[in-house]
């Protein structure tokens, strides 16, 4: 039942058959339970319950000439009648007394199949054409074809007819007094896994690797400084005399001679015949690669050569390779 203050959810079912066994029936599938003693003089509850929300629907039967059926605001209608021209009069003459007056949300007209014979033809073209123009949709039940499914269509997700299809129309309406559900925003989900203890650790281990990689680098960079302070000696204001300019190297020229030793010792160790099984001497070629390149750029052009064969030797003994395989021509 609605709560205190709440516009209750509530949907007609209008009995122009005037036949309580077909309302009951209806109730019975609709609900998934029979009714006590079946007595539909009672409101019906029903549950919608859907992803977005729920609702509790109150579904009242009554005949078309009742005045309850007047008197309250209706949510959804749903006219039971049968397939024929009286089913067809009946389901007019019933609107047009009452429609007036209501303004329902859902309109529904449930066509009860009957077999066609001389006293009731069937009319369907015709009630498809009132449902059009009074704004009804057309739900048949009980017909044989189950509302024009065919062997052809096998592959096609069948539509739901009779009253599951009455039940799936009113599940997707917004009635007045539904309970949303909560819902999870997009990238909610993705947001808690990533605050689960085992990604927090985790991401706290990456960070502190990444400090750690800062770290390195600052320290590498501090003892590059060292070592250009290291280059540079003191030079007193006696021995810093012009004629002593020439004599003494640049402190670039030092930086650039002890970078080459430096290169020189790497490459020495990569020419060596010591085992390396743990490929050091290949990283250590391979971070001073481009020290050696630019090194290389002061050179002659002859010089070049003969550093570049050396290069080329070293990096060679560092993945493995025979020496015996590689032919120098030192002619060239």
């Amino acid at each position: 039942m609605a709560e205190a203050g709440q516009i209750a959810n509530t949907a007609c079912l209008v009995d122009c058959l005037r036949e309580p066994s077909r309302v009951a029936e209806f109730f019975t599938e609709l609900t998934g339970r029979a009714v006590v003693g079946g007595d539909c003089s009672r409101p019906v509850s029903w549950q919608v319950d859907n992803k977005y929300y729920s609702a509790e629907v109150q579904f009242v039967a009554c005949s078309p000439d009742s005045k309850q059926l007047e008197e309250r605001g209706w949510e959804a209608i749903v006219l039971l009648t049968s397939l024929d021209k009286l089913g067809l009069e009946n389901a007019r003459a019933t609107w047009e007394r009452v429609g007036g007056r209501l303004n329902p949300s859902v309109c529904i007209f449930l066509g009860r199949g009957t077999p066609p014979s001389d006293h009731a033809p069937s009319c369907r073209q015709e009630v498809l054409e009132w449902c059009v123009g009074e704004g009804f949709e057309l739900v048949e039940w009980g017909t044989e074809d189950g509302g024009g499914d065919s062997d052809e269509d096998d592959d096609v997700i069948p539509e739901k007819v009779g009253v599951a299809r009455v039940a799936e129309a009113l599940q997707v309406h917004v009635w007045p007094s539904m309970v949303m559900k909560k819902q999870d925003r997009p990238g909610r989900k993705q947001e808690d896994k990533e605050k689960t203890p085992e990604n927090r650790e985790n991401s706290a281990e990456g960070k502190s690797g990444e400090g750690g990689a800062v770290e390195k680098q600052s320290s590498d960079e501090q003892n590059l400084g060292n070592l250009k302070e290291q280059s540079t000696p003191e030079v007193s204001q006696d021995e810093a005399a012009p004629s002593s300019a020439a004599k003494n190297p640049s402190s670039q020229e030092r930086i650039d001679s002890l970078l080459a030793k430096e290169c020189e010792d790497v490459l020495a160790s990569g020419l060596s015949d010591v085992q390396d099984p743990e490929g050091e001497s290949f990283e250590k070629l391979f971070a001073k690669f481009a020290q050696m390149k630019e090194h290389a750029q002061s050179l002659s052009h002859e010089e070049r050569k003969g550093y570049a064969e050396k290069v080329v030797m070293a990096f060679w003994n560092a993945i493995g390779g025979d020496e015996e395989e590689v032919e120098v021509d030192s002619d060239s």
